[in-house]
């Protein structure tokens, strides 16, 4: 692992605590990811920082065209370079298995969960997305992975922004 070009502290959590319980008792002041703090459901005190964020990552996405990526499928170089097949074959294995996702998801005949207003939220993320969430591929990730190369180097991770093309294996 490459160290950081400018260290900060890290703390590891030795309590046995919970995220949520560090945050009720006010250990930790904030938390960012996927999981919302329990006690955000019994604690008044506790509270999302944008309670609107679903109107807000909508506005920004249509600004910026930018939606974060939540995974990132890598190879070694050492594997893709004794076996070039891999990406493509591994590219293909995942086209499908989101089209099969998306055909599942899309499908309100018969929905995996009976929750309120989910037949709406699909609808409004077919037309929102042009049916396609979660899109494959640089250029239609391109304003997202620029951004992120551009955190990288605002945040001193990486030294020097690293062109998106760059980071990719080229597929011609």
């Amino acid at each position: 692992m490459l160290p950081l070009l400018n260290p900060i502290p890290i703390e590891q959590n030795t309590s046995n605590k919970s995220m949520s319980d560090l945050i009720e008792e006010r250990v930790v002041d904030a938390t960012l990811g996927t999981s919302l703090p329990e006690a955000i459901r019994t604690n008044p005190d506790i509270a999302r920082l944008f309670p609107n964020y679903v109107e807000l990552e909508k506005e920004y996405y249509k600004r910026t065209r930018i939606y974060p990526i939540m995974h990132l499928v890598a190879i070694r170089k050492q594997v893709y370079e004794k076996y070039p097949f891999v990406a493509t074959s591994l590219y293909n294995a995942f086209c499908e298995s989101k089209k099969i996702a998306l055909e599942k998801m899309f499908n309100l005949r018969a929905l995996r969960y009976m929750t309120p207003f989910l037949m709406r939220d699909i609808d409004e993320i077919y037309e929102f997305f042009d049916g396609d969430p979660w899109p494959y591929g640089v250029e239609p990730n391109r304003p997202t992975l620029e951004a992120f190369v551009t955190y990288l180097t605002d945040q001193s991770l990486i030294a020097t922004p690293v062109p998106v093309d760059d980071l990719f294996v080229p597929t011609h």
